[in-house]
């Protein structure tokens, strides 16, 4: 499917205000029997890989694959050539590196962009590399920093993804009020909060 043609990703986040990321089998079963569309992949190898993508494709989701997470997986923009071939765009990427994401982009698939928040500098080199890379969306972790996230959201116009150390629905409501469109969690616990949260414009029109 040409990119033109896809439903916008931020519409998708719109419809999945919690994502399920899943580390094992057993997670992976659950999350394609929910009613999510979108399955963050955070395990497995490049024997596992094309099995945990197709197994999401046909239960009518879209995967997004952490490519550092992936053994065996190069941190080389080839290995997106190997996405290409076997998924066409219909299995999405996560990465940390900016030349993976903007391969990626290049090539229509589409890209979660991870950054990690640990102190002021790096919030401001996250906000420097929004501009440059312009990915889909952009995950922030670790999850539970609003004031970070909130920055962070009127700095840019990037969908934001708030993942990592989240254990609640009271962490989703104060994340997703903050700014974030979505969180990422691998609690399965959590998963049915799936649209039970307001957004950053639900909560200014209930102000």
């Amino acid at each position: 499917m040409d990119r033109a043609e896809r439903e916008p990703f931020r519409n998708m986040l719109e419809r999945n205000r919690v994502i399920p990321a899943v580390k094992d089998d057993t997670a992976m079963k659950k999350a394609l029997h929910s009613s999510h569309d979108i399955v963050f992949v955070l395990y497995g190898d490049i024997l596992t890989l094309d099995d945990h993508v197709n197994a999401i494709l046909r239960s009518g989701k879209t995967p997004f694959v952490h490519l550092d997470m992936i053994n065996g997986l190069a941190s080389n923009p080839v290995v997106l050539e190997y996405f290409y071939r076997h998924f066409k765009r219909n299995c999405g990427v996560i990465t940390t590196k900016s030349n993976m994401a903007k391969k990626a982009l290049e090539m229509g698939i589409r890209v979660v962009q991870r950054y990690f928040m640990l102190d002021s500098l790096s919030v401001e080199s996250a906000i420097e590399g929004i501009g440059k890379v312009h990915a889909d969306a952009i995950e922030i972790m670790p999850g539970i920093i609003p004031r970070v996230i909130s920055h962070i959201h009127r700095q840019t116009n990037a969908p934001i993804i708030a993942g990592g150390l989240i254990n609640s629905a009271s962490d989703i409501e104060k994340i997703l009020v903050g700014g974030a469109i979505a969180v990422s969690t691998s609690k399965i616990e959590l998963w049915p909060l799936n649209n039970e949260h307001p957004t950053p414009k639900d909560a200014a029109e209930a102000g």
